[in-house]
């Protein structure tokens, strides 16, 4: 498998990670930005998170994620025979990492702690991550799927499963926010 070409992603991976990111994105904002203050800061209990707390973790995750896959990754070596093992884990990346029923806790650095007191600039670094990654996917040729950096739970992913997982990974958690608002008492508005 050292033919570069079989490591950069076909047009049908290009346009499904193209698909999930502008997806996701759109929905990040639908989700968050039509909240109330009062809906923006509600928990349900004190052990869960808030609007504002999903949305922060959400928008955390996506600049350490994407300076992760931008910055580190792709100036990783390539590992075309390690990029062949694990071909094929993104469908299931796409059905494990939505699951809520399998709860992890968030290493300490990408958990809320407040970091943005106004939402318009944690809504600017999460649009400006985002863009990045998207802008990158939509123009590259490089061989992207032979760059590999291990997940702390799914071990061994290359590039364009980390895009996957950044994809799902927002998703979880708009799953996590519609079960807050499922909430008896959320705030109608």
């Amino acid at each position: 498998m050292s033919d570069p070409l079989l490591l950069t992603l076909t047009e049908e991976e290009r346009q499904l990670a193209l698909d999930r990111l502008n997806h996701t994105k759109q929905q990040f904002f639908s989700l968050f930005e039509p909240l109330s203050a009062t809906q923006w800061a509600y928990k349900a209990d004190p052990g869960q998170w808030s609007a504002a707390e999903i949305a922060e973790h959400i928008a955390i995750s996506e600049v350490q994620l994407s300076g992760l896959l931008l910055h580190k990754v792709l100036q990783s070596p390539p590992n075309p025979d390690k990029a062949a093992e694990i071909r094929g884990k993104e469908g299931f990346l796409l059905k494990a990492v939505p699951d809520r029923r399998m709860k992890v806790q968030a290493p300490d650095f990408i958990r809320p702690t407040g970091r943005w007191i106004e939402r318009e600039p944690l809504f600017a670094e999460f649009g400006k991550s985002r863009d990045a990654l998207i802008q990158y996917i939509s123009t590259t040729e490089a061989p992207v799927r032979g760059h590999i950096h291990a997940h702390p739970f799914f071990e061994d992913l290359d590039f364009y499963q980390w895009v996957l997982f950044v994809s799902v990974h927002n998703e979880r958690h708009f799953l996590q926010f519609e079960e807050l608002k499922s909430h008896p008492e959320f705030p109608a508005a």
